[in-house]
């Protein structure tokens, strides 16, 4: 039936030995057929989720070496000294780092990152273009008490930014 869903025990994953995309019913499944789980128990063999290579694995281990497991582990999107992604691990170290500078009025407070923003910074850079970044802008949190999500950031300058801090309404009470 087009468009059901799957149960969720059923798991998306890739087959240890010859590397196609299948759902498994059981999370022990690691073949995607018999033939292939019959081929790899009599080699003894596993396919490397990087180079495509077989090779003899210890326990639980998915690549031929530690240089393809840091290739896999660590591909990157050539953004990292950007504006946009400087902006980005800024936000991310605000949140969660608690050695970083102004983590007591984020991540102290309990502001946290929207999941996929903190896990992919292409997420985020797709968000940020869509929803009129510019290099004189910056993220805003329209709500200062919620968290950096699509639906609570936008793009300001630095002037508008002042108007939107905790202590806003308390200056200009201050100045009547």
């Amino acid at each position: 039936m087009p468009g059901a869903r799957r149960p969720a025990s059923e798991l998306n994953i890739h087959c240890h030995w010859c590397g196609n995309l299948f759902y498994a019913k059981k999370r022990a499944s690691i073949y995607c057929s018999m033939k292939c789980s019959g081929l790899a128990r009599r080699t003894g063999e596993r396919l490397c989720w990087q180079c495509g290579s077989y090779f003899k694995p210890r326990p639980s281990q998915r690549f031929c070496c530690r240089r393809c497991a840091n290739e896999f582990n660590n591909t990157t999107h050539g953004k990292t000294g950007t504006r946009l992604y400087i902006i980005w691990k800024s936000v991310k170290n605000r949140c969660y780092c608690p050695s970083a500078g102004g983590y007591e009025y984020y991540g102290g407070r309990g502001i946290t990152m929207d999941e996929a923003w903190k896990q992919s910074f292409d997420i985020f850079e797709s968000w940020a273009l869509a929803n009129g970044y510019a290099n004189h802008l910056w993220i805003e949190r329209n709500n200062s008490n919620e968290n950096y999500c699509p639906g609570n950031c936008s793009w300001k300058t630095p002037k508008e930014q002042a108007a939107n801090r905790r202590n806003a309404d308390k200056m200009y009470l201050n100045l009547l």
